[in-house]
């Protein structure tokens, strides 16, 4: 459909996820295959307290009434249809999770300072072009490219990548995040 669905949430949704591929967060990661969400987990822990599954699948807190004689109990009828909802989310992630192989989570397995190096690439000017012929299928701008090429002299200390050899990976990832987040890679 062209340029026609790229809006301002479509880019920053896909930038989010060029740098999670690039710079995955390995210490607050939650496989979404185990992650069973808030739901089930209320259910679950409710279910776990000794709450019936009419009460544990109940929307908000467990509602009680008193007959005389009887003592507390509980509503038999949950709130509304969500009940078949809740408890099969909570049976079904329980079956799935047995079922279901956990997400490695590693940084994306390439190597930028390989590819730079192996390209012969002199200056950061080279490889910001390299960069943006691999990612990029329209031209883009000459004040974005001075200024990409800007960002990685800053960030490598030097113009000269044979000085930044040993350090320039993480460099060099943060530059194909920012070309990934420009309008121009979501025409690609």
């Amino acid at each position: 459909q062209g340029r026609a669905w790229i809006t301002p949430g479509t880019l920053l949704a896909r930038g989010n996820f060029a740098r999670e591929v690039m710079f995955p967060d390995m210490i607050e990661f939650t496989d979404p295959s185990l992650d069973p969400g808030a739901v089930v987990r209320s259910v679950n822990a409710r279910m776990r307290q000794g709450l019936d599954v009419a009460a544990a699948t109940a929307e908000g807190p467990a509602r009680t009434s008193v007959s005389p004689g009887q003592g507390e109990k509980m509503d038999a009828a949950p709130v509304s249809e969500q009940f078949n909802t809740r408890y099969a989310s909570l049976k079904g992630w329980q079956e799935a999770v047995r079922k279901v192989r956990p997400i490695l989570r590693t940084p994306a397995q390439f190597s930028l300072t390989e590819i730079v190096t192996a390209s012969g690439c002199a200056s950061a000017s080279d490889t910001v072009d390299l960069l943006l012929d691999r990612f990029l299928s329209v031209s883009i701008d000459d004040g974005v490219r001075a200024m990409l090429v800007a960002f990685l002299e800053d960030q490598l200390g030097t113009a000269e990548i044979s000085r930044a050899r040993s350090y320039m990976e993480e460099p060099l990832r943060l530059l194909s995040h920012l070309i990934m987040s420009t309008p121009e890679y979501q025409l690609a």
